[in-house]
């Protein structure tokens, strides 16, 4: 009996560190695909950014834009 029991308690253990180790995993996996999002988002926003102020500019004869600190138009 008491090593049924023992069996039993190891098996719980097991089960619960397996839990454990796969939502750790689910965590990392979505904090990476958080910041890959991110990144390609405000590499998207800046690039379109620029796309505008090429035509703002007028393509070929573009002058210079004056921006803030943060890289804002002014």
């Amino acid at each position: 009996m008491a090593m049924e029991m023992r069996n039993f308690q190891l098996r719980l253990e097991a089960t619960a560190y397996m839990h454990l180790q796969r939502t750790k995993l689910a965590i990392f996996i979505n904090t990476v695909e958080w910041w890959f999002i991110r990144e390609f988002s405000e590499s998207a926003r800046h690039q379109a950014r620029y796309a505008s102020d090429l035509k703002l500019c007028g393509g070929a004869a573009m002058k210079q834009i004056s921006c803030d600190q943060e890289g804002n138009r002014m």
